[in-house]
């Protein structure tokens, strides 16, 4: 994903996440990172019971930006979001740094942190045994498959947009 231009980076797999609100929250964007693009869509993980994860559960939607500044570009992608299968999030689980696979095995996303230095310790413990992490039941992955793609591009006012929206129906092609 990430693409190089004038010698600097232009991309991460860090995007602005923004889910639509549910009847008691308002719309508030967060950051995730894209794991993958598995050709059916944009792969990432999530904690069920954080935020995102029960926003999403409650409606299975979202969009995705990107913003590279020193490229001028800007690339957005929306539509459904789709749980994946056990095999496929223990694999994603699988692929994380370990201190990252850690933190997540023992922190409650989204609350507040209690005691910063037994949250550490704990993950350390974890990492101490040398054994693959199994992955926590409250974490999954999950895939947003593209409706709606937008490129722009361009200084200032003067952008170019490139809308493309797939087609309903059984070839599903873009348009």
């Amino acid at each position: 994903m990430a693409r190089q231009r004038h010698g600097t980076q232009c991309a991460s797999r860090t995007l602005r996440s923004s889910l639509p609100p549910t009847p008691t929250d308002l719309l508030r964007p967060g950051l995730l990172q894209v794991k993958d693009f598995d050709g059916c869509g944009l792969v990432f993980g999530r904690a069920r019971g954080s935020r995102k994860g029960r926003e999403l559960e409650v409606r299975p939607w979202t969009s995705l930006n990107c913003y590279w500044r020193e490229a001028l570009q800007q690339l957005t992608v929306a539509g459904p979001v789709e749980v994946l299968t056990p095999a496929e999030s223990d694999r994603l689980f699988a692929a994380r740094p370990p201190a990252a696979g850690a933190v997540s095995a023992v922190s409650a996303q989204t609350r507040s942190l209690a005691d910063d230095p037994a949250l550490c310790e704990r993950a350390r413990a974890l990492l101490a045994g040398n054994e693959p992490l199994p992955r926590p039941a409250r974490w999954t992955g999950n895939r947003l498959v593209p409706e709606s793609t937008e490129f722009w591009y361009g200084p200032g006012r003067l952008h170019h947009r490139l809308r493309y929206d797939r087609e309903q129906g059984q070839d599903r092609s873009w348009q």
